[in-house]
């Protein structure tokens, strides 16, 4: 039998989807301390404008006065209007791609 565990990430590479098919038991591993400036909340994506042709997209979490919680603890902070503009910047830069007119009307 084999398990698996991952951390949670803000939009996951594929591996993730590959690791989870490969095992029997997979489980997100949620319950340890939540990490500021790692993948937790942010990820970085493939951009067609710009000098480095990447952009990090960040979800805004909740951290003063929370230095030790967990992921599983975590609030996104929808104060700061973040999901739209992640919307709007992948919008731009995946319009036209294969799959695009399938995935963005979802």
């Amino acid at each position: 039998m084999m398990i698996a565990s991952h951390q949670p990430e803000y939009l996951p590479y594929i591996g993730l989807c590959y690791k989870a098919m490969s095992c029997d038991i997979f489980m997100f591993l949620d319950h340890v301390q939540y990490c500021k400036g790692q993948f937790q909340n942010r990820n970085k994506i493939r951009i067609n404008h710009g000098e480095s042709g990447w952009i990090w997209l960040t979800v805004p979490v909740i951290i003063e006065g929370r230095s030790t919680q967990r992921i599983n603890e975590a609030e996104i902070n929808n104060v700061v209007n973040w999901n739209e503009k992640h919307f709007k910047l992948i919008g731009a830069d995946y319009r036209g791609t294969p799959f695009s007119r399938i995935i963005f009307p979802f």
